[in-house]
């Protein structure tokens, strides 16, 4: 027989069949009819010695008060006698989900006081002790499905008695909406900070614009009438003043360029209106509308 393993039956037999059994009566007919097909050969201790091994596998399925269902699965073992072991299935690779991982062992050990099966004995004690050094943690066969299908049983029962009127809800529910709304709280209040802060860098930069811009104006104004009170006047003495101007000035020449005067004169204007949405929205009282206003502006 073919051993085969399966990522959710696990290690089983091929071939092999499965009956249902309502009573122990039926287990041990079925435990007869396995021992009697077996292989067995007489020896000086035992007429009817094992030739192979025997496993035999009962299946449990148990339904709890509670309606989940469990399972669990039991194997006996009978390992033979001695055989040569090319000619037999190996038990370690059989049960391999028997001694380790989710399960408890049992193991009982066949010995002879014989001097005559000292290599023997020796050998069936050695394995053992490797096998009760083997420490798994077993937990219960729960059928994964019973498990979601009583949580959403649990979960719906709990929506009706919510939806039932002069009901009130779970404190555990009360307790995650006031958290909800201190964390809404918390990050309304640091937005509403940073937003006093851009708000006033805005001013602080619109002011430092108006004044730039009222400077170059006064300076060209004054340069107009230096200029006009220049006619008349010496071309290299006229040359001198002009040269005074051009240091006086903001920028040197630039201070009478169109193109930078114009581009001073745009950001002044993107500076207002950036500093009139912030204004609107610190005197949103609305969450929504301030968390529609603080998105537009960004």
């Amino acid at each position: 027989l073919e051993i085969k393993e399966h990522a959710e039956r696990g290690v089983y037999v091929a071939g092999l069949s499965m009956h249902v059994c309502h009573d122990v009566k039926s287990c041990h007919e079925l435990m007869d009819k396995g021992f009697n097909n077996r292989h067995v050969g007489a020896t000086l201790m035992n007429k009817d010695s094992s030739r192979s091994h025997s496993i035999f596998t009962v299946y449990v399925e148990g339904m709890m008060e509670n309606g989940s269902i469990r399972t669990g699965k039991l194997n006996l073992v009978d390992l033979a006698g001695s055989e040569r072991q090319s000619k037999t299935v190996s038990c370690r690779i059989s049960l391999q989900d028997s001694l380790g991982g989710n399960t408890k062992t049992i193991m009982i050990a066949c010995v002879s006081p014989s001097d005559n099966n000292y290599d023997e004995t020796l050998s069936t004690l050695r394995y053992a002790n490797r096998a009760k050094n083997i420490k798994n943690k077993p937990k219960i066969n729960e059928d994964p499905k019973d498990a979601l299908l009583r949580e959403y049983q649990q979960e719906i029962e709990r929506l009706k008695a919510m939806l039932v009127p002069g009901a009130k809800a779970a404190p555990m529910m009360d307790f995650d909406i006031e958290a909800e709304r201190a964390k809404l709280r918390e990050e309304l209040e640091a937005t509403m900070t940073e937003l006093r802060e851009e708000y006033h860098k805005e001013q602080m930069s619109k002011a430092q614009l108006a004044h730039e811009l009222q400077v170059l104006k006064e300076q060209y104004e004054k340069a107009n009438s230096d200029l006009d009170s220049m006619e008349g006047l010496d071309p290299n003495e006229a040359a001198r003043k002009l040269e005074q101007l051009q240091q006086q000035f903001v920028g040197g020449e630039l201070a009478d360029n169109e193109q930078l005067k114009q581009k001073r004169t745009k950001k002044l204007k993107d500076a207002e209106t950036k500093m009139q949405r912030l204004a609107g929205e610190l005197s949103c009282t609305d969450l929504e509308k301030q968390i529609e206003v603080h998105d537009g502006n960004r």
